[in-house]
């Protein structure tokens, strides 16, 4: 049987659009309604009786010139996905450049902790900070909106791409972070955390998240360069690509890949 699904994102969707473009007949069990919104405005509307409408002037344009619509009537689909929109890794290498916890494998091996500039917490304590900073997303936002508004219909939140490894190229604070957790070692551990954290904040709420798909990822906490390459932007312009420079967006490729697991989501 075929589920009608609606996906909302921010600038993320992108890559969904472009895999649904290029190969239309390839999710057949799926009937895809895609919804992009830039910004804050996806969490800039209001639901009742099932029918989502943008209320800012900003949410309505966004709606209007990205999407052609006015509003979404959620009484029509039998699921809703939500991609990107801050549901991101970043959250934990922030967090990372100024704390970890004794079980990481850099710590676990480090023979002078007093020397050591970062704070030593407990897991507890990282898992809160994390959880904190996830919960504040517009992605968690809008998706715990719509659950209440709507609790008999499954809600996923599709995990956000991780940078690409160029990324470290930049120096910035993004590559600040992703730096320290390569050179410790620790990549695999604190990427699984991530991946748990958010998993059980969306579960509490009734909430499905499915985690970037392991066969995107390379050395754990970056997305590989063959699902970056060539990018596309959220734009009522057609065809228009990510900057050269942009580390943070995926491709149609990576698009195609996520469909296909929220397809076998929707079947399990």
């Amino acid at each position: 049987m075929t589920q009608r699904v609606v996906i909302f994102g921010n600038s993320h969707i992108a890559a969904l659009k472009y895999a649904l473009r290029g190969t239309p007949d390839a999710w057949p069990d799926m009937a895809l309604t895609l919804v992009g919104a830039h910004r804050e405005h996806l969490i800039g509307v209001a639901i009742i009786d099932g029918i989502l409408r943008p209320v800012s002037d900003d949410a309505k344009r966004n709606f209007n010139n990205l999407n052609g619509c006015k509003q979404v009537d959620l009484n029509q689909f039998d699921a809703v996905a939500i991609s990107g929109c801050e549901v991101t890794f970043n959250h934990a290498s922030v967090l990372y450049k100024n704390a970890r916890w004794p079980e990481l494998p850099s710590i676990v091996k480090m023979q002078n902790l007093p020397s050591m500039r970062e704070r030593l917490v407990s897991v507890s304590l990282f898992d809160t900070c994390l959880r904190d900073a996830l919960a504040k997303s517009i992605g968690v936002q809008f998706a715990h909106k719509i659950k209440a508004a709507q609790p008999d219909l499954p809600v996923f939140v599709l995990g956000q791409p991780r940078a690409c490894q160029k990324a470290l190229d930049g120096g910035n604070a993004l590559a600040v972070g992703h730096q320290r957790i390569v050179d410790k070692g620790d990549t695999s551990v604190v990427s699984a955390r991530f991946d748990d954290i958010a998993t059980q904040l969306l579960a509490d709420m009734g909430i499905t998240f499915l985690a970037q798909p392991e066969n995107t990822r390379t050395d754990d906490i970056f997305t590989s360069s063959r699902f970056t390459r060539d990018a596309m932007r959220l734009s009522s312009e057609d065809n228009l690509k990510q900057p050269q420079d942009d580390v943070l967006h995926a491709n149609a490729a990576y698009g195609a890949v996520v469909l296909s697991q929220l397809g076998a989501a929707l079947v399990r």
